[in-house]
């Protein structure tokens, strides 16, 4: 688990929130470049964005792409509510495999 300074977690709680957020991670980049904690959550909002996207053009598949949309679809948004809440309170989750893919960014 990332240890995070208190007061960056608390000032900038909400900007990481809203990464979880589609297309929202940008907000958290552009307004918070400094801020360790916003970043973290960020990279994972811009990693499970991807996932979705993914996610979306699985769903197209015929015959098995129900599963993709409805079954996928659950599972991402209750990752991001979980990742939204967690932020949101000044905590930090790490995604299973998104958030190990969001550390090797390099921003």
């Amino acid at each position: 688990m990332m240890d995070f300074n208190r007061e960056d977690a608390e000032k900038n709680k909400f900007l990481a929130a809203i990464s979880y957020i589609p297309l929202l991670f940008i907000v958290t980049f552009a307004v918070a470049p400094n801020s360790e904690f916003a970043k973290a959550h960020a990279k994972q909002g811009l990693i499970l964005f991807i996932v979705e996207v993914i996610n979306g053009v699985l769903s197209l598949i015929p015959a098995i792409g129900f599963i993709f949309k409805y079954l996928g679809g659950a599972i991402l948004f209750i990752v991001a509510v979980v990742g939204f809440v967690y932020a949101i309170t000044g905590n930090y989750w790490k995604i299973p495999f998104i958030g190990d893919i969001s550390e090797e960014i390099k921003i």
